[in-house]
Protein backbone atom coordinates (compact mmCIF):
# COMPACT_ATOMS: atom_id res chain seq x y z
CA UNK A 1 0.00 0.00 0.00
CA UNK A 2 1.24 3.70 -0.12
CA UNK A 3 2.22 4.40 3.28
CA UNK A 4 1.71 8.12 3.97
CA UNK A 5 3.39 8.62 8.13
CA UNK A 6 1.39 11.43 9.83
CA UNK A 7 3.29 11.99 13.14
CA UNK A 8 1.40 13.23 16.22
CA UNK A 9 2.56 15.42 19.06
CA UNK A 10 3.22 13.38 22.06
CA UNK A 11 0.94 14.50 24.10
CA UNK A 12 -1.84 13.66 21.50
CA UNK A 13 -0.49 10.52 21.02
CA UNK A 14 -1.00 9.80 24.47
CA UNK A 15 -4.30 10.75 24.49
CA UNK A 16 -4.74 8.36 21.41
CA UNK A 17 -3.02 5.35 23.38
CA UNK A 18 -5.52 5.83 26.56
CA UNK A 19 -8.74 6.02 24.27
CA UNK A 20 -7.49 2.81 22.53
CA UNK A 21 -6.65 0.75 26.23
CA UNK A 22 -10.29 2.37 27.15
CA UNK A 23 -12.16 0.54 24.17
CA UNK A 24 -9.96 -1.97 24.64
CA UNK A 25 -11.22 -3.18 28.24
CA UNK A 26 -14.85 -2.22 27.02
CA UNK A 27 -14.81 -4.64 24.28
CA UNK A 28 -13.50 -7.36 26.20
CA UNK A 29 -15.54 -6.77 28.99
CA UNK A 30 -19.10 -7.28 26.51
CA UNK A 31 -16.94 -9.52 24.72
CA UNK A 32 -17.90 -7.73 22.08
CA UNK A 33 -21.21 -8.24 21.64
CA UNK A 34 -23.87 -9.14 24.07
CA UNK A 35 -26.23 -11.73 22.84
CA UNK A 36 -24.91 -15.39 20.37
CA UNK A 37 -24.31 -14.30 16.64
CA UNK A 38 -23.88 -17.25 14.50
CA UNK A 39 -20.17 -17.19 13.05
CA UNK A 40 -19.60 -16.17 9.28
CA UNK A 41 -16.56 -18.77 7.84
CA UNK A 42 -13.24 -16.27 7.94
CA UNK A 43 -10.15 -17.08 6.20
CA UNK A 44 -7.12 -15.13 6.93
CA UNK A 45 -5.02 -14.92 3.98
CA UNK A 46 -1.17 -14.31 4.73
CA UNK A 47 1.05 -13.70 1.49
CA UNK A 48 4.90 -13.97 3.48
CA UNK A 49 8.33 -12.99 1.87
CA UNK A 50 11.72 -12.80 4.73
CA UNK A 51 9.39 -12.09 7.74
CA UNK A 52 11.27 -14.11 10.04
CA UNK A 53 11.55 -11.16 12.32
CA UNK A 54 7.65 -10.87 12.33
CA UNK A 55 6.06 -14.45 11.86
CA UNK A 56 5.68 -14.60 15.60
CA UNK A 57 3.53 -11.69 15.87
CA UNK A 58 1.77 -11.80 12.91
CA UNK A 59 0.72 -15.96 13.44
CA UNK A 60 0.18 -16.08 16.61
CA UNK A 61 -2.10 -12.46 17.07
CA UNK A 62 -4.19 -14.63 13.85
CA UNK A 63 -4.31 -18.01 15.72
CA UNK A 64 -5.51 -16.52 19.30
CA UNK A 65 -8.21 -14.94 17.73
CA UNK A 66 -11.44 -15.79 20.11
CA UNK A 67 -13.47 -17.14 17.25
CA UNK A 68 -14.29 -20.61 16.07
CA UNK A 69 -14.81 -20.62 12.74
CA UNK A 70 -11.73 -19.68 11.05
CA UNK A 71 -8.77 -20.70 8.96
CA UNK A 72 -5.38 -19.73 7.99
CA UNK A 73 -3.62 -20.04 4.60
CA UNK A 74 -0.30 -19.03 4.96
CA UNK A 75 1.54 -18.50 1.63
CA UNK A 76 5.98 -18.68 2.04
CA UNK A 77 6.69 -16.70 -1.43
CA UNK A 78 9.77 -18.68 -1.33
CA UNK A 79 11.88 -17.14 1.73
CA UNK A 80 15.39 -17.13 1.62
CA UNK A 81 15.52 -17.03 5.50
CA UNK A 82 14.12 -19.34 8.34
CA UNK A 83 10.25 -17.89 7.24
CA UNK A 84 9.13 -21.39 6.12
CA UNK A 85 10.33 -23.75 8.87
CA UNK A 86 8.98 -21.03 11.45
CA UNK A 87 5.47 -21.14 10.17
CA UNK A 88 5.21 -24.67 10.74
CA UNK A 89 6.55 -25.04 14.05
CA UNK A 90 4.06 -22.22 14.93
CA UNK A 91 1.33 -23.52 13.26
CA UNK A 92 2.05 -26.95 14.90
CA UNK A 93 2.13 -25.46 18.48
CA UNK A 94 -1.40 -24.58 17.91
CA UNK A 95 -2.76 -27.29 15.80
CA UNK A 96 -4.17 -24.61 13.79
CA UNK A 97 -6.96 -25.12 10.82
CA UNK A 98 -4.23 -23.68 8.80
CA UNK A 99 -2.96 -24.49 5.18
CA UNK A 100 0.95 -23.42 4.88
CA UNK A 101 1.94 -23.12 0.79
CA UNK A 102 5.54 -22.34 -0.12
CA UNK A 103 6.60 -21.71 -3.15
CA UNK A 104 9.69 -22.94 -4.85
CA UNK A 105 9.65 -19.42 -7.30
CA UNK A 106 8.91 -16.25 -6.34
CA UNK A 107 5.53 -14.99 -7.12
CA UNK A 108 5.10 -12.21 -5.84
CA UNK A 109 2.17 -11.14 -3.19
CA UNK A 110 -0.79 -10.31 -5.44
CA UNK A 111 -0.32 -13.62 -7.37
CA UNK A 112 -0.38 -15.53 -4.50
CA UNK A 113 -3.46 -13.69 -3.69
CA UNK A 114 -5.48 -14.07 -6.66
CA UNK A 115 -4.41 -17.84 -6.75
CA UNK A 116 -4.97 -18.57 -3.13
CA UNK A 117 -8.64 -16.88 -3.56
CA UNK A 118 -9.90 -18.53 -6.89
CA UNK A 119 -8.37 -22.27 -6.12
CA UNK A 120 -8.58 -22.21 -2.07
CA UNK A 121 -11.60 -20.26 -0.89
CA UNK A 122 -15.25 -20.43 -1.12
CA UNK A 123 -17.61 -17.78 -2.30
CA UNK A 124 -19.43 -17.65 0.91
CA UNK A 125 -15.87 -17.31 3.05
CA UNK A 126 -14.97 -13.78 4.40
CA UNK A 127 -11.32 -13.14 3.47
CA UNK A 128 -9.39 -11.03 5.61
CA UNK A 129 -6.35 -9.79 4.02
CA UNK A 130 -3.19 -9.72 6.25
CA UNK A 131 0.41 -8.95 4.97
CA UNK A 132 3.40 -11.38 6.38
CA UNK A 133 4.89 -8.14 8.31
CA UNK A 134 2.05 -6.92 9.86
CA UNK A 135 -0.75 -8.62 12.49
CA UNK A 136 -3.66 -7.97 14.22
CA UNK A 137 -4.67 -5.74 17.07
CA UNK A 138 -6.40 -7.69 19.75
CA UNK A 139 -8.13 -11.08 19.98
CA UNK A 140 -11.39 -10.18 19.16
CA UNK A 141 -10.84 -8.87 15.14
CA UNK A 142 -12.72 -11.49 14.18
CA UNK A 143 -15.37 -11.48 16.62
CA UNK A 144 -15.88 -7.92 15.35
CA UNK A 145 -15.60 -8.27 12.24
CA UNK A 146 -18.59 -11.28 12.17
CA UNK A 147 -20.47 -8.69 14.16
CA UNK A 148 -20.43 -6.24 10.85
CA UNK A 149 -21.28 -8.62 8.39
CA UNK A 150 -24.08 -10.30 10.59
CA UNK A 151 -25.86 -6.86 10.28
CA UNK A 152 -29.40 -6.25 7.98
CA UNK A 153 -27.65 -4.71 6.03
CA UNK A 154 -25.24 -7.33 5.32
CA UNK A 155 -21.81 -5.82 3.98
CA UNK A 156 -19.63 -7.36 1.26
CA UNK A 157 -16.45 -5.84 2.04
CA UNK A 158 -14.94 -3.59 5.03
CA UNK A 159 -11.89 -1.48 5.58
CA UNK A 160 -10.96 0.40 8.34
CA UNK A 161 -8.51 1.87 10.75
CA UNK A 162 -4.68 0.47 12.36
CA UNK A 163 -1.86 2.25 13.71
CA UNK A 164 1.76 1.28 12.94
CA UNK A 165 4.22 -0.61 14.72
CA UNK A 166 5.66 2.76 16.44
CA UNK A 167 2.16 3.65 17.94
CA UNK A 168 1.39 6.23 14.88
CA UNK A 169 -2.33 6.37 14.27
CA UNK A 170 -2.70 5.63 10.08
CA UNK A 171 -4.63 7.62 7.74
CA UNK A 172 -7.96 5.74 7.36
CA UNK A 173 -11.95 7.73 7.07
CA UNK A 174 -15.24 6.34 5.94
CA UNK A 175 -16.39 7.06 1.65
CA UNK A 176 -18.34 9.89 1.76
CA UNK A 177 -22.02 9.13 0.38
CA UNK A 178 -21.35 10.99 -2.68
CA UNK A 179 -18.51 8.79 -3.60
CA UNK A 180 -20.42 5.75 -3.45
CA UNK A 181 -23.16 7.79 -5.07
CA UNK A 182 -21.40 8.86 -8.05
CA UNK A 183 -19.56 5.87 -8.19
CA UNK A 184 -16.21 7.90 -8.07
CA UNK A 185 -13.86 5.40 -5.51
CA UNK A 186 -10.82 6.28 -7.45
CA UNK A 187 -11.09 10.00 -6.10
CA UNK A 188 -10.93 8.46 -2.34
CA UNK A 189 -7.40 8.29 -1.64
CA UNK A 190 -7.20 4.75 0.00
CA UNK A 191 -9.13 1.95 1.61
CA UNK A 192 -6.92 1.04 4.52
CA UNK A 193 -6.56 -2.02 6.64
CA UNK A 194 -8.02 -4.22 7.73
CA UNK A 195 -9.34 -5.40 4.35
CA UNK A 196 -11.67 -7.81 3.84
CA UNK A 197 -14.26 -9.06 1.37
CA UNK A 198 -16.10 -12.11 0.48
CA UNK A 199 -14.69 -14.25 -1.92
CA UNK A 200 -16.82 -14.37 -4.52
CA UNK A 201 -16.46 -10.94 -4.67
CA UNK A 202 -12.85 -11.14 -5.54
CA UNK A 203 -13.47 -13.36 -7.96
CA UNK A 204 -15.44 -11.09 -9.68
CA UNK A 205 -12.22 -8.91 -10.75
CA UNK A 206 -11.02 -9.43 -14.30
CA UNK A 207 -7.69 -11.17 -13.97
CA UNK A 208 -6.51 -7.98 -17.00
CA UNK A 209 -7.43 -5.57 -14.37
CA UNK A 210 -4.50 -7.00 -11.77
CA UNK A 211 -1.91 -7.20 -14.48
CA UNK A 212 0.74 -4.60 -15.55
CA UNK A 213 3.28 -5.14 -18.36
CA UNK A 214 2.32 -8.65 -18.62
CA UNK A 215 2.83 -9.83 -14.79
CA UNK A 216 0.30 -8.92 -11.80
CA UNK A 217 1.34 -5.58 -9.95
CA UNK A 218 4.11 -5.80 -8.34
CA UNK A 219 3.31 -2.67 -5.73
CA UNK A 220 0.52 -1.04 -5.07
CA UNK A 221 -1.70 -4.09 -5.72
CA UNK A 222 -4.04 -3.69 -2.74
CA UNK A 223 -5.78 -0.35 -4.63
CA UNK A 224 -5.83 -2.51 -7.83
CA UNK A 225 -8.08 -5.05 -5.72
CA UNK A 226 -9.91 -2.69 -3.23
CA UNK A 227 -11.28 0.07 -6.03
CA UNK A 228 -12.66 -2.86 -8.21
CA UNK A 229 -14.43 -4.53 -5.22
CA UNK A 230 -15.71 -1.24 -3.97
CA UNK A 231 -17.09 -0.36 -6.97
CA UNK A 232 -18.78 -3.13 -7.42
CA UNK A 233 -20.29 -3.73 -3.56
CA UNK A 234 -21.34 0.32 -4.08
CA UNK A 235 -23.74 0.74 -0.93
CA UNK A 236 -22.65 -2.96 -0.08
CA UNK A 237 -19.27 -1.81 2.15
CA UNK A 238 -18.55 -0.42 5.76
CA UNK A 239 -15.96 1.30 6.96
CA UNK A 240 -14.45 0.44 10.59
CA UNK A 241 -13.56 2.83 12.54
CA UNK A 242 -12.39 0.60 14.95
CA UNK A 243 -7.89 -0.34 15.52
CA UNK A 244 -8.16 -3.35 14.12
CA UNK A 245 -4.60 -4.28 12.47
CA UNK A 246 -0.93 -3.10 12.82
CA UNK A 247 0.80 -2.20 10.19
CA UNK A 248 4.83 -2.65 10.73
CA UNK A 249 6.52 0.58 9.93
CA UNK A 250 9.69 -0.86 10.91
CA UNK A 251 10.12 -3.41 8.07
CA UNK A 252 12.93 -2.84 5.65
CA UNK A 253 11.33 -4.22 2.34
CA UNK A 254 8.13 -2.32 2.57
CA UNK A 255 6.90 -1.16 -1.18
CA UNK A 256 7.73 3.03 0.04
CA UNK A 257 10.88 2.05 0.88
CA UNK A 258 11.69 -0.31 -1.63
CA UNK A 259 10.53 1.97 -5.09
CA UNK A 260 8.56 5.11 -3.83
CA UNK A 261 8.57 6.42 -7.43
CA UNK A 262 7.49 2.91 -9.10
CA UNK A 263 4.88 2.97 -6.59
CA UNK A 264 3.33 6.28 -7.27
CA UNK A 265 3.54 5.59 -10.72
CA UNK A 266 1.21 1.87 -10.83
CA UNK A 267 -0.82 4.10 -8.35
CA UNK A 268 -1.40 6.97 -10.72
CA UNK A 269 -2.51 4.30 -13.62
CA UNK A 270 -4.35 2.05 -11.17
CA UNK A 271 -6.90 5.26 -10.42
CA UNK A 272 -7.35 6.23 -14.35
CA UNK A 273 -8.49 2.07 -14.99
CA UNK A 274 -11.67 1.95 -16.09
CA UNK A 275 -14.24 1.66 -13.44
CA UNK A 276 -16.63 -1.17 -12.83
CA UNK A 277 -20.25 -0.89 -11.93
CA UNK A 278 -22.18 -1.77 -8.95
CA UNK A 279 -23.52 -5.28 -8.89
CA UNK A 280 -26.61 -5.80 -8.19
CA UNK A 281 -26.81 -9.65 -7.04
CA UNK A 282 -29.25 -8.73 -4.13
CA UNK A 283 -31.69 -6.85 -6.26
CA UNK A 284 -32.03 -9.40 -8.60
CA UNK A 285 -32.14 -12.34 -6.43
CA UNK A 286 -34.92 -10.04 -4.10
CA UNK A 287 -37.09 -8.95 -7.15
CA UNK A 288 -36.84 -12.98 -8.29
CA UNK A 289 -37.87 -13.98 -4.50
CA UNK A 290 -40.30 -10.83 -4.43
CA UNK A 291 -42.51 -10.95 -7.67
CA UNK A 292 -42.82 -14.40 -8.63
CA UNK A 293 -44.08 -17.68 -7.56
CA UNK A 294 -41.25 -20.56 -6.94
CA UNK A 295 -40.92 -23.22 -9.59
CA UNK A 296 -41.21 -25.86 -6.37
CA UNK A 297 -41.79 -29.16 -7.40
CA UNK A 298 -40.92 -30.52 -10.72
CA UNK A 299 -42.48 -32.57 -13.41
CA UNK A 300 -39.84 -35.71 -12.87
CA UNK A 301 -38.47 -37.07 -16.03
CA UNK A 302 -38.07 -34.92 -18.98
CA UNK A 303 -38.71 -37.94 -21.40
CA UNK A 304 -36.29 -36.60 -23.46
CA UNK A 305 -33.00 -38.36 -22.85
CA UNK A 306 -29.82 -36.90 -22.29
CA UNK A 307 -31.97 -33.68 -20.83
CA UNK A 308 -32.67 -33.55 -17.20
CA UNK A 309 -35.11 -31.05 -17.40
CA UNK A 310 -37.84 -29.22 -19.62
CA UNK A 311 -38.38 -25.49 -18.37
CA UNK A 312 -41.57 -23.97 -20.04
CA UNK A 313 -41.69 -20.08 -18.91
CA UNK A 314 -45.16 -18.77 -19.03
CA UNK A 315 -46.75 -15.78 -17.22
CA UNK A 316 -49.70 -16.38 -14.82
CA UNK A 317 -51.77 -14.47 -16.74
CA UNK A 318 -51.28 -16.35 -20.07
CA UNK A 319 -53.08 -19.75 -18.69
CA UNK A 320 -54.40 -20.71 -22.21
CA UNK A 321 -50.70 -20.65 -23.31
CA UNK A 322 -49.66 -23.04 -20.53
CA UNK A 323 -52.46 -25.44 -21.33
CA UNK A 324 -51.61 -25.61 -25.59
CA UNK A 325 -47.86 -26.14 -24.80
CA UNK A 326 -48.07 -28.73 -22.28
CA UNK A 327 -50.73 -30.32 -25.21
CA UNK A 328 -47.53 -29.72 -27.76
CA UNK A 329 -45.33 -31.67 -25.19
CA UNK A 330 -47.51 -34.66 -24.33
CA UNK A 331 -48.34 -35.61 -27.41
CA UNK A 332 -44.49 -36.27 -27.96
CA UNK A 333 -44.73 -37.89 -24.28
CA UNK A 334 -42.69 -35.31 -23.12
CA UNK A 335 -42.51 -33.96 -19.33
CA UNK A 336 -42.20 -29.96 -18.87
CA UNK A 337 -42.11 -28.11 -15.85
CA UNK A 338 -44.21 -25.10 -15.84
CA UNK A 339 -42.23 -21.80 -14.64
CA UNK A 340 -44.21 -19.08 -13.27
CA UNK A 341 -42.68 -15.90 -15.12
CA UNK A 342 -41.82 -12.68 -13.80
CA UNK A 343 -44.45 -10.30 -14.81
CA UNK A 344 -42.09 -6.98 -14.91
CA UNK A 345 -45.01 -4.47 -15.46
CA UNK A 346 -46.15 -5.16 -11.89
CA UNK A 347 -42.92 -5.02 -10.31
CA UNK A 348 -42.00 -1.91 -8.14
CA UNK A 349 -40.79 1.07 -10.40
CA UNK A 350 -37.86 1.96 -7.92
CA UNK A 351 -36.64 -1.87 -8.15
CA UNK A 352 -36.60 -1.57 -11.80
CA UNK A 353 -34.83 1.25 -11.73
CA UNK A 354 -31.97 -0.26 -9.68
CA UNK A 355 -30.96 -2.99 -11.55
CA UNK A 356 -31.62 -0.73 -15.12
CA UNK A 357 -28.56 0.49 -16.98
CA UNK A 358 -29.67 3.72 -18.72
CA UNK A 359 -27.00 4.10 -20.70
CA UNK A 360 -27.34 2.38 -23.77
CA UNK A 361 -28.68 3.81 -27.02
CA UNK A 362 -31.96 2.49 -26.69
CA UNK A 363 -32.68 3.52 -23.00
CA UNK A 364 -32.81 1.61 -20.19
CA UNK A 365 -35.37 -1.41 -20.86
CA UNK A 366 -39.30 -1.38 -20.53
CA UNK A 367 -40.76 -3.78 -17.38
CA UNK A 368 -41.75 -6.27 -19.62
CA UNK A 369 -38.10 -7.18 -20.66
CA UNK A 370 -36.74 -6.59 -17.94
CA UNK A 371 -39.17 -9.37 -16.63
CA UNK A 372 -38.44 -11.41 -19.50
CA UNK A 373 -34.72 -11.29 -18.02
CA UNK A 374 -35.34 -12.38 -14.41
CA UNK A 375 -37.63 -15.18 -15.44
CA UNK A 376 -34.46 -16.66 -17.18
CA UNK A 377 -32.57 -15.51 -14.39
CA UNK A 378 -34.80 -17.47 -12.05
CA UNK A 379 -34.52 -20.97 -14.62
CA UNK A 380 -30.18 -20.85 -14.21
CA UNK A 381 -30.89 -20.20 -10.65
CA UNK A 382 -32.79 -23.37 -9.70
CA UNK A 383 -31.45 -25.36 -12.55
CA UNK A 384 -27.89 -25.03 -10.71
CA UNK A 385 -29.04 -25.59 -7.58
CA UNK A 386 -30.42 -29.01 -8.36
CA UNK A 387 -26.87 -29.57 -10.12
CA UNK A 388 -28.67 -30.72 -13.67
CA UNK A 389 -26.08 -31.26 -16.44
CA UNK A 390 -27.98 -30.63 -19.08
CA UNK A 391 -31.59 -28.28 -19.60
CA UNK A 392 -33.60 -27.39 -22.08
CA UNK A 393 -35.53 -23.42 -21.64
CA UNK A 394 -38.65 -22.79 -23.73
CA UNK A 395 -40.82 -19.63 -23.65
CA UNK A 396 -44.24 -20.53 -24.26
CA UNK A 397 -44.25 -19.32 -28.01
CA UNK A 398 -43.46 -22.24 -29.41
CA UNK A 399 -43.77 -25.20 -32.19
CA UNK A 400 -42.47 -28.24 -33.45
CA UNK A 401 -40.98 -28.74 -37.11
CA UNK A 402 -39.90 -32.12 -36.54
CA UNK A 403 -40.28 -34.54 -34.04
CA UNK A 404 -38.19 -32.93 -30.70
CA UNK A 405 -36.77 -36.38 -29.83
CA UNK A 406 -34.16 -35.80 -32.73
CA UNK A 407 -32.53 -33.29 -29.83
CA UNK A 408 -30.79 -36.30 -28.26
CA UNK A 409 -28.66 -37.71 -30.93
CA UNK A 410 -27.96 -34.38 -31.71
CA UNK A 411 -26.61 -33.45 -27.91
CA UNK A 412 -24.58 -36.88 -28.32
CA UNK A 413 -23.38 -35.51 -31.53
CA UNK A 414 -22.39 -31.98 -30.56
CA UNK A 415 -20.70 -33.41 -27.57
CA UNK A 416 -18.71 -35.50 -29.77
CA UNK A 417 -17.79 -32.14 -31.61
CA UNK A 418 -17.09 -30.03 -28.69
CA UNK A 419 -17.73 -31.74 -25.31
CA UNK A 420 -17.33 -28.26 -23.18
CA UNK A 421 -20.58 -27.01 -25.38
CA UNK A 422 -22.62 -24.60 -23.51
CA UNK A 423 -25.96 -23.23 -25.29
CA UNK A 424 -27.72 -25.23 -28.26
CA UNK A 425 -30.27 -23.10 -30.11
CA UNK A 426 -33.06 -25.76 -31.35
CA UNK A 427 -33.32 -23.67 -35.07
CA UNK A 428 -30.88 -21.75 -36.87
CA UNK A 429 -32.57 -18.33 -36.70
CA UNK A 430 -35.79 -16.86 -35.31
CA UNK A 431 -38.74 -15.44 -37.19
CA UNK A 432 -39.46 -12.25 -37.39
CA UNK A 433 -43.02 -10.77 -36.67
CA UNK A 434 -44.29 -11.46 -40.61
CA UNK A 435 -43.40 -14.96 -39.86
CA UNK A 436 -39.60 -14.95 -41.64
CA UNK A 437 -36.67 -16.21 -40.56
CA UNK A 438 -34.30 -13.06 -39.52
CA UNK A 439 -30.32 -12.85 -39.89
CA UNK A 440 -28.61 -13.84 -36.48
CA UNK A 441 -27.35 -10.19 -35.85
CA UNK A 442 -26.93 -8.56 -32.68
CA UNK A 443 -29.22 -4.70 -32.65
CA UNK A 444 -27.99 -3.50 -29.51
CA UNK A 445 -24.20 -2.45 -28.70
CA UNK A 446 -22.94 -3.07 -25.17
CA UNK A 447 -22.31 -0.50 -22.59
CA UNK A 448 -18.67 0.50 -22.04
CA UNK A 449 -18.39 -1.70 -18.91
CA UNK A 450 -19.05 -5.04 -20.71
CA UNK A 451 -16.73 -6.60 -23.41
CA UNK A 452 -17.27 -7.96 -26.46
CA UNK A 453 -15.74 -11.29 -27.54
CA UNK A 454 -14.48 -11.25 -31.88
CA UNK A 455 -17.14 -13.81 -32.12
CA UNK A 456 -20.07 -11.91 -30.93
CA UNK A 457 -18.13 -7.93 -32.79
CA UNK A 458 -18.02 -9.78 -35.65
CA UNK A 459 -21.27 -12.02 -35.36
CA UNK A 460 -19.61 -14.92 -36.70
CA UNK A 461 -21.58 -18.38 -37.97
CA UNK A 462 -18.74 -20.95 -38.77
CA UNK A 463 -20.04 -24.27 -40.49
CA UNK A 464 -18.81 -27.41 -38.27
CA UNK A 465 -20.97 -29.59 -39.52
CA UNK A 466 -24.08 -30.94 -41.28
CA UNK A 467 -26.17 -30.29 -38.25
CA UNK A 468 -24.43 -27.51 -36.69
CA UNK A 469 -22.90 -24.34 -36.73
CA UNK A 470 -21.09 -22.16 -34.18
CA UNK A 471 -22.14 -18.48 -33.22
CA UNK A 472 -21.16 -15.48 -32.05
CA UNK A 473 -24.88 -14.19 -31.37
CA UNK A 474 -28.45 -14.30 -32.63
CA UNK A 475 -32.01 -13.07 -31.68
CA UNK A 476 -34.15 -15.36 -29.39
CA UNK A 477 -34.31 -16.90 -26.50
CA UNK A 478 -37.26 -18.91 -26.73
CA UNK A 479 -35.66 -22.44 -26.97
CA UNK A 480 -32.31 -23.26 -25.80
CA UNK A 481 -30.52 -26.65 -24.48
CA UNK A 482 -28.13 -25.31 -21.82
CA UNK A 483 -25.28 -27.33 -20.11
CA UNK A 484 -24.09 -27.09 -16.52
CA UNK A 485 -21.31 -25.09 -17.53
CA UNK A 486 -23.28 -22.91 -19.95
CA UNK A 487 -25.41 -22.55 -16.86
CA UNK A 488 -23.23 -21.32 -14.73
CA UNK A 489 -21.53 -19.02 -17.31
CA UNK A 490 -24.60 -17.16 -17.70
CA UNK A 491 -25.60 -16.77 -14.12
CA UNK A 492 -22.12 -15.54 -13.41
CA UNK A 493 -22.18 -12.91 -15.86
CA UNK A 494 -25.74 -11.87 -15.38
CA UNK A 495 -25.97 -11.22 -11.88
CA UNK A 496 -22.46 -9.28 -11.79
CA UNK A 497 -24.18 -6.37 -14.13
CA UNK A 498 -27.16 -4.20 -14.41
CA UNK A 499 -29.46 -5.60 -17.17
CA UNK A 500 -28.90 -3.89 -20.25
CA UNK A 501 -30.07 -5.53 -23.39
CA UNK A 502 -33.04 -7.86 -23.69
CA UNK A 503 -31.89 -11.39 -22.73
CA UNK A 504 -31.86 -12.90 -25.76
CA UNK A 505 -28.84 -10.06 -26.53
CA UNK A 506 -27.22 -9.87 -23.25
CA UNK A 507 -26.32 -13.46 -23.19
CA UNK A 508 -23.83 -13.28 -25.93
CA UNK A 509 -21.47 -10.87 -24.42
CA UNK A 510 -21.34 -14.02 -21.92
CA UNK A 511 -17.43 -14.46 -21.81
CA UNK A 512 -16.16 -17.82 -23.25
CA UNK A 513 -19.40 -18.83 -24.21
CA UNK A 514 -19.60 -21.71 -26.75
CA UNK A 515 -22.83 -20.87 -28.35
CA UNK A 516 -24.32 -23.70 -31.47
CA UNK A 517 -27.14 -23.68 -33.59
CA UNK A 518 -28.68 -26.48 -35.39
CA UNK A 519 -28.70 -26.00 -39.22
CA UNK A 520 -31.83 -27.88 -39.68
CA UNK A 521 -34.86 -26.09 -37.37
CA UNK A 522 -36.30 -28.66 -34.94
CA UNK A 523 -38.16 -26.70 -32.47
CA UNK A 524 -38.85 -22.27 -33.34
CA UNK A 525 -40.59 -19.71 -32.30
CA UNK A 526 -44.78 -19.93 -33.35
CA UNK A 527 -45.96 -18.83 -36.38
CA UNK A 528 -49.10 -17.70 -35.37
CA UNK A 529 -49.79 -13.72 -34.54
CA UNK A 530 -48.41 -13.27 -31.30
CA UNK A 531 -49.02 -11.12 -28.42
CA UNK A 532 -45.91 -9.48 -27.08
CA UNK A 533 -46.19 -9.38 -23.47
CA UNK A 534 -42.69 -8.16 -23.10
CA UNK A 535 -43.64 -4.60 -25.35
CA UNK A 536 -46.92 -4.56 -24.17
CA UNK A 537 -48.27 -3.86 -19.81
CA UNK A 538 -50.04 -6.89 -19.20
CA UNK A 539 -52.40 -6.70 -15.88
Amino acid sequence: MIQIVCWRTEQGFYYFMLKMMFFSVILTAFNIHSGPINEKPIVAVIPSYNNEQWIEKNLTSVLTQKYTNFRVIYIDDCSTDKTMPLAQEIINRFSANAVLIHNENRKGALRNIYEVIHQHCKDEEIVALIDGDDWLAHENVFALLNEEYSKESSPWLTHGSYITSRGVPGISAPVNKKVIQRNRFREYTQPSHLRTFYAWLFKAIKKKDLMFEGDFFPMAWDLAILYPMMEMAGENQVFIPDILYIYNDESPINDHRKNHALQLSLFKSIKEMNKYVPIKEKTFQEAIQKFSSPIGSLSGTSGLQGVDQIYVINLDERPQKWEQIKLLFEAQELSPTRVPAINGWKINKNVINQINYKGNLHGSLNPGRVGCALSHLKVWMDAIARNFQIVWVVEDDVEFLTSPHVLSQLLADLAKIDSNWDVLYTDSNTRDWNGAYADSVLLVPPPPFIEASEEVQNQAITIISQDFAKIGCRHGSYSMLISKNGLKKLYEFHKSYPLWAPIDHSLHYTPNLRQYIVRHNVVTHSNEKRVSDTDDPIE
